[in-house]
This record gives structure tokens, C-alpha cells and sequence, in this order.
């Protein structure tokens, strides 16, 4: 029987496994086909027991490399056309659904989701399609004896941040408030 090792003062050795050529090209194919982050650098790093880590070592390598940075958009993108097409797909097209009576499988259905139309004509025609308020202003403001007005549409609101729009749109409320009080 061997004597316990001593404990040494030195600090542990650190592994690090570079991100060679074919480590990037893994992670940026299985970035495209998942889109995930965590799925790509775990297929790039296989024998890794902490993931985080290795997400980590990615994302910082996208934040130093232009080039990777690109790389890593253009999986995105491809990820995200697969998503895109695969919602077109069920939107259009419907998901098959089976019929069941006396326990049995009879047929299928095919099931389309209006939501998700709804969802993607929004997006085709927002003008159109979008759950806006639309706000008109008519009349004048006057501030110091200057008198204008202002037209805004709803893209124009959409300009201002969150923040700004929800303040905006709450002003606009307590205007036509005010104004239907003094209507009575």
C-alpha cells in the first residue's frame, strides 16, 4: 500500500481544450440544424462534463472572431428558415391528427391552427392584420400661443421604445378622457 499523496499548494491545472477548425464546424452545423447554443457546443464538445463551460468558451469565441460571429448568424438563420417553413407547413397545410372511436384508430383529421395563420398573416401584412389602436388627434395644441398639430400613425408609435409608446399611448388615453368629461 502506497503513502497518500500530500496535498500540493499549487493551484490545480486547468484543462483547456483548444476550439480547433473542426470543433467550429461541428458547433455551427448543429447550430443551423438546432439553434441552440447549448446543443451545438455540446456536440462539439462530447467528452466535456460541464457544459456551461463550453457554451461559454463558444460564445466568448463569437464575441473575439468577427469571422465565427458571422458563421454563428448565418447557423441562426438557417435554423430559423427551418422554423419558418415548418410553420408556413402547418399553418397552410394542417397537422394530421388521428380519429379514434372504440379504441381504434378509424382515420385522420387534418387540423389547421387559426392562431398560427392568424400569427403569419400579421406578419405578412402588419397594416392589415395587426392588433393596433389606431389614435387620431384632430384640433390644436396650444402651448405659448404656438398652435400645431400632430398626426401620428401606429408605425410611427412603434418607433418609441416600449417604455416611451406606453407612456405616449397613456397621455393620448387621459386626453380623450378629459375631452369626453368635458363633452357632458
Amino acid at each position: 500500500m502506497s503513502a497518500p499523496a500530500e496535498p500540493s499548494s499549487e493551484p490545480p491545472v486547468r484543462r483547456h481544450t483548444a476550439v480547433t477548425p473542426a470543433r467550429r464546424k461541428t458547433f455551427l452545423r448543429a447550430l443551423a440544424e438546432t439553434g441552440s447554443y447549448a446543443a451545438a457546443a455540446k456536440a462539439a464538445t462530447p467528452y466535456s462534463s460541464n457544459r456551461s463551460a463550453a457554451v461559454s468558451t463558444f460564445r466568448r469565441l463569437r464575441a473575439i472572431d468577427p469571422e465565427f460571429a458571422a458563421a454563428c448568424d448565418e447557423a441562426i438563420q438557417t435554423a430559423l428558415g427551418k422554423v419558418e417553413s415548418t410553420i408556413w407547413d402547418r399553418a397552410i397545410n394542417g397537422t394530421q391528427r388521428p380519429v379514434v372511436s372504440g379504441g381504434q384508430i378509424v382515420g385522420y383529421e387534418t387540423v389547421v391552427d387559426n392562431k398560427l395563420l392568424l400569427s403569419l398573416a400579421r406578419r405578412l401584412d402588419p397594416e392589415a392584420w395587426s392588433e393596433t389602436r389606431k389614435v387620431e388627434h384632430s384640433g390644436q395644441i396650444d402651448s405659448r400661443s404656438v398652435s400645431f398639430q400632430v398626426t401620428l400613425a401606429p408605425e410611427d408609435i412603434y418607433l418609441l421604445k416600449e417604455e416611451k409608446r406606453a407612456l405616449l399611448l397613456g397621455l393620448l388615453e387621459d386626453i380623450a378622457q378629459a375631452k369626453e368629461k368635458a363633452d357632458e
